[in-house]
């Protein structure tokens, strides 16, 4: 099988087994006895031979796979595909379609349906496989968590994990306990009795130097067994050591291991401490290394590992070909606290250096970045730095963007300007928004002390206007600014940061939207979606003109650039893209009173939002909330809210959160008539949110409270509240959401009793929005549209009235105009005969969406089966 080149095959072998290993009989009897177990784990401090103990357990078993884990797996999307590509050594069939979403998705944030889906594949087996996850402290996070834990909530016969941490990972063990699902080995299990350190001394063929030596040598080390080893290795004798003071502490140990390597050369002692500079070595770096310190001597790499295998020091395999090795951490640990005591500073940073080649030339660019930085090569490691936040701004790959950020900031190297300017980029991921505005003049002056004169000082100025677009825009709503840098931004920007050049296009769009520039906008936006190649960029270009026609009311408009988006994604393969023309295809139908077109589009944006970015997965869920609060439908409330309170969260925005706090008051409001959500509505502060709309602002809910509260005072605060938006929305040009709130300013000006105020204002409205389309805001006012039968309309506003009256009235049941476009898209493809999953594979959607739409068609067409589907439709045709 062949692997993606950002997957390491070396983290997929077991460990080998030292000549001396000691079988640990009584541990393997507990494993048996507890077979029926799902779960095990191994948990203790380092040292303990927790790896070891696993290899044993794993090798008992008819099927197994070992994934040895590090700190650059704690993303969900990197820690699936490893799992997946590590089952598929044994299954190579295994998890093809969980994949495709990897593949696809910038992040997998969305678990359900990674877990059901792995759960399908794992059914699939004809076999058991047993998965061991070594490591597992170093991704102890809570999306790793929370997929774990989704996964045993399923009975799943042939699957069996055993976990492998340092400490307690943060699962719901006790829960397990109680359902005997777990079996659990600690340092009291792993820690070595007598018997067992007698039997690993004769195993290295050690000599005794004293009667009591075993008993003493149990009793300093506790048991543990890597200070078993080392204290062997080392061969100190006992009557050295104080037993009433003694303890195996750090610095003791790094004693013991200055006596280990004394049975080496001078040369072959300097390369085994060089070596612990780099996580993991091979022939190579060897020889880089050797290159620093020992010059004028030759000692080959197969001859010193061959000794260290052979002398039972802790070096371990990372593949079967014998290529690739590392130290066990510890010894790496009190190696390296040799080695910067023996080893000048000079010598330290040449060293890391070498390691940082390396990683380089294998385009590790992280790793080799921090390599640089512990050399203090400072020019290479911002050099290094640059390409990997290149790659993980292109990727949206946050988290690795922050972990190699806070390296940085550890050792107070941030007084660079490409350092300055990825924090305020970091800024805007964590919605830390007003720090950012605080260092702009910082950033600027960093620029232009490191880069004036240089080839990169245009990219980075580049980089700070279309930070500063996204801040006028979002929190100054200063438009003309915002516009002004974004300008400048696409100036200098290259076609290689697309994550720049997405984020200075979108608040060039936006801002001209703002100022009632944007057919200007639309023209510009046209010329580059014919000029650019990059579908990346394109698909961006196509989401600008979606969001421009949105808030400039061109409802149709909107809906048309949605089908476009929805063609050229099928064509790219973009899934991404995808996703968006539903949500915006979504929105459109809304608007213009097409419920059941809205409801499919918004449900086949959720069965793709995990691929695509956060913040639309955040505003996609919060209008299908709200879609479903407007429709009267509980089903699913409880998930989608649970997942807009993590996202919010998570992200740490403001925003985010209060537009969470406020969607969740206003559903427990509609529901529940919930006495907290009025009193979190009359007492809230909210600032408004540019761009505005139903989905993406906060006030807006409140108000919708306030105008359903019944009470004087809700009337009236939800007045203020409406007028300030429209105040804060004059300048920017937005028609849809003006229109939106102006219906709701007919409702509470109807219960304030300003009967005269609501007619003139709703008679406004009619006009405005048969212009635009915009029919199902106006549900809103309920009974209180028939109260303005008796103004006097024209022809086309008095058409447009009765269309908004009649929209909701029922239709009798067995009529094909009852079905929503889409479903019509699968009523006639059961009459031409396609299965299921040939009607999804056409219409590029899931099978499980297919049998959706058909329960739907069943019920709206009063037909029970397929047979009678296809005969109705032979009707009607004929």
């Amino acid at each position: 099988m062949k692997l993606p080149v950002h997957i390491l095959k070396t983290k997929m072998h077991l460990p080998q087994f030292p000549f001396n290993y000691i079988k640990r009989s009584y541990l393997h009897e507990r494993y048996e006895q507890h077979s029926t177990c799902k779960i095990v784990l191994i948990a203790a401090p380092s040292g303990y031979g927790k790896s070891l103990l696993g290899a044993s357990f794993a090798n008992t078993e008819n099927c197994s796979v070992w994934l040895t884990l590090t700190k650059h797996d704690k993303q969900l999307k990197t820690f699936i595909e490893y799992i997946i590509y590590t089952i598929k050594k044994e299954v190579p069939s295994f998890g093809d379609d969980i994949i495709e979403i990897c593949n696809q998705a910038l992040a997998l944030d969305d678990i359900d349906i990674v877990v059901q889906l792995f759960v399908k594949n794992l059914e699939r087996l004809n076999k058991t496989i047993c998965f061991v996850l070594d490591d597992y402290h170093t991704v102890n996070t809570k999306t790793v968590n929370d997929f774990i834990n989704e996964l045993f909530c399923y009975d799943i016969p042939n699957f069996k994990l055993i976990i492998i941490s340092r400490n307690d990972p943060s699962l719901p063990l006790l829960e397990w306990k109680m359902k005997q699902l777990i079996c659990e080995f600690r340092v009291n299990d792993l820690q070595f009795n007598e018997y067992e350190t007698d039997a690993f001394l004769k195993a290295s063929k050690a000599q005794y130097p004293q009667e009591n030596y075993v008993q003493s040598l149990n009793q300093i080390t506790e048991g543990w067994v890597s200070g078993l080893k080392i204290l062997q290795l080392a061969n100190v004798p006992i009557s050295k050591v104080d037993m009433q003071n003694h303890h195996l502490d750090s610095k003791v140990l790094t004693q013991y291991v200055v006596h280990l390597l004394n049975a080496y050369s001078v040369s072959e002692r300097k390369l085994i401490l060089a070596l612990s500079f780099s996580n993991e070595f091979n022939c190579d770096l060897f020889n880089e290394l050797q290159s620093v310190i020992a010059k004028n001597e030759k000692i080959s790499f197969t001859a010193i590992k061959q000794k260290l295998i052979k002398d039972s020091i802790f070096i371990i395999a990372l593949d079967n070909d014998d290529n690739h090795y590392r130290y066990h951490h510890l010894f790496q640990k009190l190696l390296q606290n040799i080695a910067k005591v023996e080893f000048s500073n000079e010598t330290i940073q040449a060293l890391y250096s070498a390691v940082g080649h390396m990683q380089l030339s294998k385009f590790e660019y992280g790793e080799a970045s921090v390599s640089y930085l512990k050399g203090n090569n400072i020019h290479m490691a911002l050099k290094v730095f640059g390409i990997a936040r290149s790659r993980y701004f292109n990727n949206s790959d946050w988290i690795s963007l922050e972990v190699l950020m806070n390296v940085f900031e550890d050792t107070n190297q941030l007084d660079y300007a490409i350092l300055f300017i990825t924090k305020a980029w970091s800024n805007i991921y964590s919605g830390d928004i007003l720090n950012l505005k605080e260092n702009f003049d910082k950033i600027e002056a960093s620029i232009k002390k490191d880069f004036q004169d240089k080839p990169d000082y245009s990219h980075y100025m580049g980089e700070l206007f279309a930070l500063k677009a996204y801040y006028y825009y979002n929190y100054d709503v200063d438009m003309h600014k915002s516009l002004d840098y974004s300008v400048k931004a696409l100036n200098l920007l290259t076609e290689n940061n697309c994550y720049a050049i997405g984020i200075a296009w979108v608040f060039y769009g936006g801002s001209m939207q703002a100022l009632g520039k944007s057919k200007k906008a639309v023209e510009n936006i046209n010329i580059q979606i014919n000029k650019i190649e990059q579908n990346c960029i394109k698909s961006n270009l196509y989401l600008i003109l979606c969001y421009i026609n949105w808030l400039d009311g061109n409802i149709l408009q909107l809906k048309n650039i949605a089908i476009y988006l929805n063609k050229f994604a099928k064509y790219a393969n973009n899934k991404e893209a995808l996703a968006n023309s539903y949500y915006f295809s979504g929105i459109a139908n809304y608007y213009l009173g097409n419920k059941d077109d809205a409801k499919d589009d918004f449900n086949e944006f959720l069965e793709l939002k995990h691929f695509t970015i956060i913040v639309h997965q955040f505003f996609g869920l919060a209008a299908m909330v709200l879609f479903s609060l407007k429709n009267d439908s509980k089903n699913h409330m409880d998930a989608f809210l649970n997942k807009l309170e993590l996202i919010a969260f998570k992200s740490k925005s403001k925003t985010y959160i209060d537009l969470y706090l406020a969607i969740s008051a206003r559903t427990k409001w509609v529901f529940n008539q919930d006495p907290a959500s009025l009193d979190w509505a009359m007492t809230t502060d909210l600032r408004p949110f540019i761009p505005m709309s139903d989905f993406t602002s906060a006030p807006i809910q409140q108000a919708s409270i306030l105008a359903t509260s019944n009470t004087i005072e809700g009337y009236t605060k939800a007045l203020e509240l409406l007028n300030d938006l429209l105040l804060f929305l004059k300048g920017n040009n937005n028609i849809v959401f003006t229109i939106n709130t102006n219906i709701l300013k007919v409702l509470v000006l109807s219960h304030l009793n300003r009967v005269e105020d609501a007619r003139l204002l709703f008679a406004e409205l009619i006009q405005t929005a048969r212009s635009f389309q915009i029919k199902l805001p106006f549900a809103i006012l309920g009974d209180y549209l028939y109260a303005f039968s008796d103004i006097m309309f024209n022809d086309s506003d008095l058409r447009f009235y009765k269309e908004l009256l009649s929209m909701y009235t029922e239709a009798d049941g067995t009529n094909i105009e009852l079905l929503s476009k889409r479903e019509l898209e699968v009523f006639r493809l059961i009459e031409q005969g396609l299965l299921n999953k040939q009607i999804g594979a056409t219409l590029y959607i899931s099978e499980k969406t297919v049998k959706r739409h058909i329960a739907n068609i069943y019920k709206k067409m009063n037909i029970k089966n397929r047979k009678q589907a296809v005969k109705m439709a032979h009707e009607i045709h004929n």
